[in-house]
């Protein structure tokens, strides 16, 4: 790439990458050959340690320096040991923290642990490993522990079919979702054997997961979270989930009464982002320009639209704008197809069968006059966004294939953060907080979103990052920002330091386990 754009290469190094590629034997001078090529055009090589520098000088024929790993900005530092390590008379204790994906680290651990053992020290591990491996390897000591996140191997997705239904299974559903539960249970019972699991955590719909069984989970001493973040309009989607687990974890502080209202134990935890997926890239030239990522949903073609007359330039990426996607034609065969699964009929998008049980939901809920009434108006908002469609045509870019690359590009970053309360058109908008609310940020954007109570509770807004409560104060702000780059810099640079600090996944984790802990 660097040869074909002709711009300097710099290398940085970490691992010997010829020795540990997984290719074929005859293979392994090739690669090394490809390495080696790549190594010597590189304008500058930046070796882990001075042993591997050597080494490459000898190996490749040229120079190297060495740059030894640095921490995190947002690693916290300590200025002196904490308060509990000063009365302890206790033994040391190692700490391996990592991957684990060389036979040799895994044997260098085990025979630290023997020695440590004749010392009465111990070691904890934080790395997957499976019960096998750790008796395999030695490791099933006294003196070692190994904790460890472990990804179920359960395929949701023949449940995730009919995911979009609250409930009313029929019997093929009930059928499917009974042996997607049945392996679940069957993996934690086999994987607690092995090794005690701390606590479960899931992101189920009733869908996936019977919710009578989370008794099952209960019974092996596990406490259960259940995380959902679609609360405000699609909690009939989870509510027989969250009200069988011992912890129901949402993101929209508003959401809390939804889940008191069926007996579920609440726990309020906002979104984060995570800053090795979303990044700031330096040096790079912005457009003037505003931009959006995101499908078109709510009332975002209407906000869009507003900027576009009012000749703000801006760009639109995401699902649903016009620009078609490249398996559209796919999903289209597949909705004629594909119209029965698991005994329910899927009518495709925009037949009569559909909106005819579009009106029939709705007198169901509101009664044959407000039913009719709703499906109209509904009706008349998708007339009036079609519309919209030669207007918005001109700013559709097709999809953001990375998120940081893209938001680099543009002086200014829009969000929307309103949501239909029932998830379907012309029911009431509702305002909350957005997982791009921390993405963006993180990424160091010049951020410009939908305001909501709540946002004001993680942001200086303003400062950090800025809020409109109209379609006029988006025009007026985002025009502001395109015209005034150092105000622009100034909340880039303030909501990027905000992001990291207190915004992450990991923050976001601790705050979690803190309050879990609390509430046993």
């Amino acid at each position: 790439m660097a040869e074909r754009y002709k711009i300097p290469l710099h290398l940085i190094i970490h691992d010997d990458w010829p020795s540990y590629t997984a290719v074929l034997p005859w293979l392994k001078a090739r690669a090394n050959k490809r390495f080696g090529d790549i190594y010597r055009q590189a304008k500058s090589r930046f070796c882990v340690s001075p042993y591997m520098m050597k080494k490459y000088q000898k190996r490749y024929g040229v120079t190297g320096s060495v740059l030894y790993p640095s921490r995190g900005e947002e690693v916290p530092t300590q200025e002196k040991p904490p308060n509990k390590l000063k009365n302890s008379h206790d033994s040391l204790v190692f700490v391996y923290a990592g991957s684990l994906n060389s036979e040799g680290y895994i044997t260098a651990l085990a025979t630290l642990a023997s020695v440590l053992e004749n010392f009465g020290c111990s070691l904890i591990i934080y790395s997957p490993l499976t019960g096998a491996v750790i008796e395999k390897h030695g490791l099933q000591r006294n003196n070692v522990t190994v904790r460890s996140f472990i990804e179920s191997q359960v395929d949701l997705l023949p449940v995730s079919g009919f995911m979009s239904i609250p409930g009313d299974f029929t019997a093929q559903e009930l059928e499917a979702r009974s042996k997607i539960t049945a392996q679940i249970i069957a993996e934690v019972r086999q994987q607690h054997k092995e090794k005690p699991i701390d606590f479960f955590l899931s992101y189920f719909y009733n869908a996936h997961f019977d919710p009578d069984e989370f008794e099952e989970i209960h019974r092996l001493g596990i406490p259960t979270v259940n995380f959902y973040c679609n609360s405000i309009y699609q909690f009939p989607l989870v509510s027989d989930i969250a009200a069988k687990v011992n912890f129901a974890w949402h993101a929209e502080k508003n959401a809390r009464d939804f889940y008191l209202a069926v007996g579920a134990n609440p726990v309020w935890v906002q979104m984060g982002a995570h800053p090795i997926i979303y990044y700031p890239l330096f040096h790079q030239n912005r457009e003037r320009k505003a931009c959006f990522v995101g499908q078109r949903y709510g009332d975002r073609d209407r906000y869009l639209t507003k900027l576009i007359a009012s000749k703000v330039a801006v760009d639109i990426y995401g699902k649903g704008w016009g620009k078609p996607d490249a398996n559209d034609n796919a999903k289209k065969v597949l909705q004629k197809e594909e119209s029965v699964y698991l005994g329910r009929r899927w009518p495709p998008p925009g037949s009569l069968m559909s909106y005819t049980n579009l009106t029939w939901k709705n007198i169901k809920t509101q009664g044959v006059f407000g039913g009719l009434k709703r499906t109209i108006d509904q009706l008349k908002y998708r007339e009036e966004g079609k519309k919209l469609a030669p207007l918005l045509t001109a700013a559709v870019c097709g999809f953001a294939e990375n998120i940081s690359d893209t938001f680099a590009q543009y002086e200014v970053i829009l969000n929307f953060s309103n949501v239909w309360a029932d998830g379907r058109p012309d029911s009431q908008l509702i305002p909350h907080v957005r997982l791009r609310d921390f993405e963006a940020p993180m990424c160091r954007t010049c951020y410009l979103t939908g305001y909501t109570e709540e946002i004001g509770e993680f942001y200086q807004l303003g400062k950090e990052i800025d809020t409109y409560k109209s379609k006029e104060e988006l025009v007026d702000k985002t025009k502001f920002y395109l015209n005034h780059p150092h105000e622009a810099e100034k909340l880039r640079e303030a909501g990027y330091q905000r992001a990291l600090r207190d915004h992450t996944w990991k923050s976001r984790l601790q705050q979690l386990f803190n309050i879990i802990n609390n509430k046993k």
